[in-house]
């Protein structure tokens, strides 16, 4: 089946609501894809008023407004991940890929005050390149999932890439910036362990939840993880004016540890999930 990707932006002109709470238009909407899947996960805006998208796509080649993305993969059977920057009046400014032979998808988009552009997501290819960086998968036997995030500036050019995982599953859901410059990422990890530069983390139970904090050179401030016994997900992140940060998500565990802090389910019989948020762990 084939599915089409499609970004839609509100215009600001339509966010100046009548006093009957008029519903507003559409500013506008624009579609890209091909034969096979193509999925967007995730959309941010600068300070200008531009929209990045990133995801991925598993057609042989998918257009972006006049730049057509050619997959690694020309069988159609595995993902990349594509990067695209529209103007505020909906123009596609540039669109990038990047992938290997494996499944390469991006799942997360932030920006930060300078307008340099962020991107985290996943890859099961034995390497990646982003622009001039190659990062080689942990596991180049079984084709697990690593995470990477990388920092460009706004006209897509990368500045740097960094890679995290293991010898099983791990993947990053979410990314943020903060007024400082500072990189979040937040995920999940099955890997027996998980190294962010010189912290390293034991996995507690079947999928255990990390948030790091990265510098804007690429190098590790400090990591956090939070464990139970069965799966424990995070799924987004988020950071206010004074540098707080906040992570969402949601966790089979009976208990779920938060470096002390404890949470317990309501239903313990394993047919329910909790959500949760938490700040400052």
């Amino acid at each position: 089946m084939k599915k089409i990707l499609t970004l839609a932006v509100l215009s600001n002109l339509f966010f100046q609501l009548s006093i009957n709470a008029q519903a507003p238009n559409w500013g506008w909407v624009k579609t890209a894809g091909g034969v096979q899947e193509d999925n967007g996960k995730s959309i941010v805006t600068d300070g200008s008023g531009n929209v990045y998208a990133t995801g991925f796509f598993r057609s042989p080649t998918i257009t972006f407004g006049t730049t057509t993305l050619t997959n690694a993969d020309a069988s159609g059977n595995t993902d990349d991940i594509f990067i695209a920057k529209y103007n505020s009046a909906g123009v596609v400014q540039w669109a990038l890929s990047e992938g290997g032979m494996g499944n390469d998808e991006g799942s997360g988009i932030s920006t930060d005050v300078m307008g340099n552009v962020y991107v985290t997501g996943n890859f099961t290819s034995t390497t990646l390149n982003i622009g001039f960086v190659t990062l080689t998968n942990a596991d180049s036997v079984s084709q697990h999932y690593d995470i990477f995030v990388a920092k460009f500036t706004n006209t897509g050019t990368v500045i740097w890439a960094k890679r995290y995982g293991g010898n099983s599953d791990d993947n990053s859901n979410g990314i943020n910036t903060d007024i400082g410059g500072s990189t979040y990422i937040t995920g999940t990890y099955s890997s027996d362990t998980i190294r962010f530069d010189t912290t390293t983390f034991v996995d507690m139970g079947n999928l255990d939840i990390f948030l790091t904090k990265i510098n804007s050179f690429g190098d590790v401030v400090w990591a956090r993880n939070a464990w139970g016994s069965a799966e424990d997900k995070s799924a987004s992140v988020s950071t206010d004016s004074l540098g707080n940060v906040g992570i969402t998500g949601y966790f089979f565990s009976n208990t779920i540890n938060f470096s002390g802090t404890t949470l317990f389910k309501m239903d313990t019989t394993g047919n329910d999930t909790i959500g949760f948020t938490n700040d400052l762990f």
